[in-house]
């Protein structure tokens, strides 16, 4: 060519001392010749000697691949390596050294890498490149090169093997090639590729700051292949992966960061979450609600096999309760999961019980998950029966197996300015909410809610108590905390003046300010923001402002909203809360309001248009039926139905005696998901009176049920 392009291809030089004397047998692929520039395979040097390494395809594959790495073993570490004249390195159809660079990653380092980099004239790959070595007078080695090959990346190709003077035993460095992995559940699986790999008896992902490592464990190894699995919730972060053989790292090799799956927009609404499976006493909505709750990402089972929402919520009796019987209830916390805001039914309703004889042997409220990864950390208030309130952590790689610690992490005994039931028979310290602080490395927040000692000074019984929302700190174990600071603020919300309870702060970041709402009263919600970070002093948050006051949209069901929580998937952000109305847990999602007619704390409030989180929508496998919402005055029900491909499908409404009301549907159905709407009235047009009434999709044998709440 008349004109100079520098094409560049990268080998990997491995730096290895004699290892041990054994046999190598060199795989029968080809595609690779190396050779002395004299053409032969051995080469006689009796002092130190620069001689030139020729790399080059066969015939078969004309060029050479974009990368390939050159291992050798040798009885001296005086091999060196140099760069060509940069005037004489780029020729055609040929590739020579044009630098060499030392480690740049961990993973280089690990693996005792440095990189080689060739130029060439032209645009297309090299035929032929050339190494510059320095080879050390009377010492002895050999070398080869391995690359994935370029036709088949499952397959490794290997060179002859070259030496000089006359070789010498021992087994070449384990290489790492390439690391690929799929992640489809929980069950992460991580292939890799390259030569060696046999002498590697662990594998593991380790943090490029070595803050976390999780093993794996060995489904299948062979000399050029590793396919290792473990169980990850979380899609993983960028990391090294690091083969070992006992405790000495072998081979490394950086892997990318595992992208989150995309989300998948749809026009339908499903806004709500409500546990059905125990049918309510005459008067109730719900048997159990799910009063206080938290959202987290991941991956599902294995049975699942998606990227989901996990919901984990306080499992409330509404009978109970209602009955003056609240010590009978909040026994255990609840997990549902959903792609689509649907939740899965039946949920577990015994994921985390009381536990007799721990600090949370009478009830267990207000979970709150964060990722670190590997683990997700489930924080929770654990009651006793002297109702002490104290803050426990549960921990899961999987979101399936957990570890529930003994002992609680926090309570009033480390905060410095909580009342420590001076007057008042409950010691309160309850829902934590943690999240890693984003100007501070390793350091984590936990915001929680108890009784500000300063009210009941010099008071003469309880009725002073005043809550007040109070910040702890952990750097980086989240098991040992520090108390900061109280948010007094809190304690004098607005509107309302002083209050007594005060319940479930949370933080999150909207529009340029950090937001922290909160419960006042039982049934406000109230929030403050800041532009000074959520670590923000008590004087730098701003006065308290009503939620109800600046969101457009849901205004009758803000009147009934507390307990609050945000959930922010992909580039659409929700505000949840339970909602004392409906007895359910209700999500909306969070949209702009127009910046020229509103404050800056203004949003509107709609109806949730995620149809999925993951890859894609896929058929369903089982059929699915969800009412998305209840009566309560409205014309029209309605029910979304789940159907895998090619069915026929019966839709029908029943009342409690099992007599058929309705006829929805009936007839063949695309596979998919469908919205259909009951009316409120039976077959003939008449209007159903109040009730409890059962909605069933029914196919090939199967059938799916929910249950409708008809309220005149």
């Amino acid at each position: 060519m008349n004109r100079r392009l520098r094409s560049f291809v990268r080998a990997t030089i491995v730096l290895v001392s004699l290892l041990a004397f054994a046999p190598f047998v060199p795989a029968p692929a080809r595609a690779i010749q190396l050779r002395w520039s004299t053409g032969a395979t051995d080469l006689t040097v009796s002092q130190n000697t620069q001689a030139v390494l020729v790399v080059q395809a066969d015939s078969a594959e004309a060029t050479l691949p974009n990368t390939w790495r050159l291992l050798w073993t040798t009885d001296s570490l005086a091999i060196q390596f140099s760069a060509f004249d940069p005037s004489s390195a780029c020729l055609v159809d040929t590739a020579k050294v044009d630098s060499i660079v030392p480690p740049q990653t961990p993973a280089d380092s690990a693996a005792n890498q440095i990189m080689a980099y060739f130029c060439s004239a032209g645009s297309n790959n090299a035929t032929t490149a050339y190494f510059l070595a320095d080879l050390p007078g009377g010492g002895h080695g050999k070398l080869k090169v391995v690359a994935i090959d370029p036709n088949d990346t499952t397959q490794v190709i290997e060179s002859n093997e070259v030496t000089f003077n006359g070789g010498v035993g021992g087994d070449y460095s384990t290489a790492i090639l390439s690391a690929s992995s799929e992640h489809n559940s929980v069950t992460y699986k991580l292939t890799l590729r390259g030569t060696g790999l046999t002498r590697a008896g662990r594998v593991a992902l380790r943090a490029t700051d070595s803050s976390w490592r999780v093993p794996l464990t060995l489904v299948s190894a062979s000399d050029n292949q590793i396919v290792a699995t473990t169980s990850l919730a979380a899609t993983v972060p960028q990391c090294i992966v690091e083969a070992s053989s006992g405790q000495s790292a072998v081979a490394a090799v950086a892997l990318a960061q595992e992208p989150e799956p995309e989300v998948v927009e749809s026009g339908a609404c499903f806004s709500w979450f409500r546990e059905d499976l125990l049918t309510p006493a005459a008067g109730l909505v719900s048997e159990i609600q799910p009063k206080d709750f938290a959202f987290v990402k991941g991956f599902a089972d294995t049975v699942a096999h998606a990227y989901t929402l996990h919901l984990f919520y306080t499992r409330q009796n509404q009978e109970l309760s209602n009955n003056g019987r609240d010590y009978l209830t909040t026994k255990n916390i609840g997990h549902a999961t959903s792609s689509d805001f649907a939740w899965s039914t039946p949920p577990d309703t015994s994921l985390f019980p009381v536990r007799p004889g721990h600090f949370d042997n009478a009830h267990v409220w207000a979970p709150t998950v964060i990722l670190k990864f590997p683990k997700f950390y489930l924080f929770y208030t654990g009651v006793d029966s002297l109702d002490h309130q104290r803050i426990g952590v549960i921990t899961s790689q999987d979101l399936i197996s957990w570890d529930r610690g003994d002992t609680a992490v926090f309570d009033v005994t480390k905060s410095n300015w909580a009342a420590r039931g001076k007057y008042n028979s409950w010691v309160h310290c309850r829902d934590p909410f943690v999240m890693q602080d984003p100007d501070v490395p390793n350091l984590w927040l936990m915001y929680y809610v108890a009784v500000d000692s300063t009210s009941v000074d010099g008071c003469s019984s309880d009725t002073c108590a005043r809550m007040a929302v109070g910040v702890a700190r952990s750097y980086g174990d989240l098991t040992v905390w520090q108390d900061s600071t109280v948010l007094a603020s809190t304690m004098r919300p607005t509107l309302l003046g002083e209050t007594k309870v005060v319940e479930s702060p949370h933080v999150f970041r909207r529009n340029g300010q950090w937001w922290m709402p909160y419960s006042v009263g039982g049934d406000r919600v109230f929030f403050e923001t800041t532009s000074q970070g959520p670590a923000a002093s008590a004087a730098q948050w701003g006065n308290p402002i009503w939620l109800r006051s600046v969101v457009e949209g849901a205004a009758t069901t803000l009147k009934y909203y507390h307990a609050s929580e945000y959930l922010q998937v992909s580039n659409y952000s929700y505000l949840a809360a339970f909602d004392d109305s409906l007895m359910t847990s209700d999500m909306q999602q969070i949209f702009p309001v127009d910046p020229d007619s509103a404050a800056v704390d203004s949003f509107k409030l709609g109806c949730p248009q995620i149809a999925a989180v993951g890859p894609g929508v896929l058929a369903p496998k089982t059929l699915r039926l969800t009412a998305t919402g209840l009566s309560w005055g409205r014309r029209a029900i309605e029910l979304r139905a789940a159907v895998p491909p090619a069915a026929t499908a019966r839709l029908a409404v029943y009342d409690l005696m099992g007599r058929r009301c309705r006829t929805l549907l009936d007839g063949a159905l695309p596979a998919g998901t469908l919205t259909l709407r009951w009316d409120g009235r039976d077959q003939s047009g008449g209007v159903v009176p109040s009730g409890v009434y059962f909605a069933r999709l029914s196919s090939d044998g199967k059938y799916a049920t929910c249950r409708i709440v008809v309220i005149r």
